[in-house]
C-alpha cells in the first residue's frame, strides 16, 4: 500500500531548499502495473535525492530475482534525481548486496559506506549502514558517532 508524507525540515546546514525522497519496503512479489503507477508518483514529485532503506524486492515463484530486477531496474532507470540514488539492504534483498548501479537501475548501494554529495549549494552526506550493522548497538554508538563528528557542517544522514 502506497503511502506518501510529506515532511519539511530546517536546518542551516543546506542554502536552499531540495527534495530528500525516501522509500522503503517496496517488497514487491513481482513488478507490474501497481510498480510502474508508484514510479509514475515518484516521478510527479521530482526529487533531487532519492534514499531507499532496503527490501526491494520479495519474489513469489514464479517469479525470481532474476525476472523481477530487471524490471525494477527498468523502473529505476527512470528516474533523475540530480543528486542521486543510493540504498542500504534490507532483511528481503540478501541477493542484491553486490548489485552493480547497472543492475538495479542506478542506484548505489552502500554497504557500511558513505557518499558525499555537493551540488549547488548543499553538502550532504550519507552513511549506509548493512543489516547486521544496524543491529549494533556498540558500532550504532561508537562508529556513526565518529563519522558524525568527521563534517558537522554537513547535512549527515544516516541510513
Amino acid at each position: 500500500m502506497l503511502q506518501v508524507r510529506e515532511v519539511t525540515f530546517t536546518t542551516d546546514k543546506v542554502s536552499r531548499p531540495f527534495t530528500l525522497l525516501h522509500i522503503s519496503d517496496i517488497q514487491s512479489p513481482a513488478v507490474g502495473d501497481y510498480e510502474a503507477g508508484v514510479f509514475e508518483r515518484i516521478r510527479a514529485i521530482n526529487p533531487d535525492l532519492i534514499v531507499h532503506t532496503g527490501d526491494l524486492l520479495q519474489p513469489t515463484a514464479p517469479a525470481t530475482y532474476q525476472t523481477e530486477l530487471p524490471r525494477l531496474a527498468a523502473l529505476f532507470h527512470t528516474l533523475t534525481p540530480p543528486m542521486g540514488m543510493y540504498m542500504v539492504q534490507g532483511d528481503t534483498t540478501g541477493p542484491l548486496r553486490y548489485a552493480t548501479p547497472a543492475q538495479t537501475g542506478g542506484i548505489r548501494y552502500l554497504l557500511n559506506q558513505d557518499a558525499r554529495i555537493d551540488l549547488e549549494g548543499i553538502h550532504v552526506r550519507l552513511y549506509g549502514l548493512t543489516l547486521r550493522s544496524s543491529t549494533s548497538h556498540t558500532w550504532a554508538r561508537d562508529g556513526i558517532r565518529r563519522w558524525l563528528n568527521e563534517d558537522p557542517r554537513a547535512l549527515n544522514i544516516v541510513m
